[in-house]
């Protein structure tokens, strides 16, 4: 039987820390390393030649170049879960400010940002197949020629990425490189180039957006969009109907129920399972502050959200920094709010409002 209602979704109780070890999650998200390695190696292997014949000295274009960039502040990290649709006003909202917060995305929303006019700092591609190229495309409505917008934009890029998206990005290109879990692989990658400025991702692009914020910019608060790892309640993998919700015309394929955040069960399938795990070891182990504005299910399980990860939207996520930037004067008589950059009042100490920020 199925029925449609209405209902209020409200976040689970918090838990001080998740029902299985943290060595355990760790130990789930790598369960399926061997499948990854023996499917992709040749094609990393070339992959990176190509790589390496188009930039020569990867040191010229390095990742590393960016560390220590956001030391001490906020970042928000923004992959392409299907609860992002609820964070673009807020994020335009932040591109707009005078000091907007630092952003880092996966190429996924490329399109999608664009087409928006939401600016972002940073898009990172982790993909080695030419699936990205339609990825980063696929959130897209205008029609135009995305890829000639790229000139003012930044892009974190897998130094084993397909060659064809060196070719259309117009913009400036960071490298970095992966930890591969096979000895004979990275030597066989060292002959062709040594590069040790390693990711490491919980292998996919929105881990290693956090781990580009985190570890090499120096982000101590980590704001996570879009991170929901599994399907919506309609069974969509993303915002809008994609090529994943049927993917090669088997449906959803293989999945399996795991609680949101509101306790509701969702499907995912078992590889997103494993990042869910990593996100949620990342969060229990790594110091700093964790927020998520996403509502899928990391951080969840039966018994309730990990207390290691805060959950709010992004609106409600962004308030404690933009009050740095503007109050809001409310008229008692009409009770209209007018915004008061704070710039303007702190230029002009003889101004006539008898006001303190609280």
């Amino acid at each position: 039987m199925r029925r449609t209602i209405e209902m209020d979704l409200v976040y689970q109780p918090g838990i001080d820390q998740a029902p299985v070890q943290t060595q355990e999650l760790y130990r789930a998200a790598c369960s399926g390393d061997g499948v990854t390695v023996n499917t992709w190696r040749d094609i990393w292997v070339k992959n990176y030649q190509a790589c390496n014949d188009r930039y020569g000295d990867f040191s010229k274009y390095t990742w590393g170049a960016l560390y220590g960039l956001n030391r001490h502040k906020p970042a928000i990290c923004i992959a392409s879960g299907p609860s992002l649709r609820y964070s673009l006003d807020a994020l335009k909202e932040n591109s707009e400010q005078e000091h907007p917060i630092l952003t880092v995305s996966t190429l996924h929303n490329y399109a999608l940002m664009k087409d928006l006019g939401i600016k972002i700092d940073y898009y990172l591609s982790l993909d080695a197949g030419e699936i990205v190229l339609k990825d980063a495309l696929e959130f897209g409505k205008n029609g135009t020629d995305y890829w000639a917008q790229s000139t003012e934009d930044n892009l974190l890029a897998a130094a084993f990425s397909p060659p064809s998206l060196f070719e259309k990005w117009k913009g400036k290109v960071y490298l970095f490189n992966c930890l591969l879990p096979d000895m004979p692989l990275r030597a066989k990658l060292n002959e062709i180039q040594r590069f040790s400025h390693y990711i490491s991702s919980g292998g996919n692009a929105g881990g290693a957006c956090i781990y580009t914020a985190k570890a090499l910019m120096g982000s101590s608060t980590i704001i996570m969009c879009g991170y929901d790892c599994c399907f919506d309640y309609d069974m969509k993998f993303h915002m809008v109907p994609t090529q994943y919700d049927n993917f090669k015309g088997n449906g959803a394929g293989t999945t399996v129920p795991w609680p949101d955040v509101f306790g509701n069960l969702r499907k995912t399938w078992p590889s997103y399972l494993n990042f869910k795990y990593w996100f949620d070891w990342l969060c229990m182990t790594i110091p700093g502050q964790w927020i998520s504005c996403s509502e899928g299910i990391i951080g969840a399980y039966r018994e309730g959200n990990i207390r290691h990860i805060q959950y709010k939207t992004l609106k409600e996520a962004l308030e404690m920094y933009q009050i740095a930037d503007r109050v809001f004067l409310q008229d008692i008589q009409t009770q209209t709010k007018k915004p008061l950059a704070l710039k303007d009042y702190w230029s002009d100490p003889k101004q006539p409002l008898d006001i303190t920020m609280f």
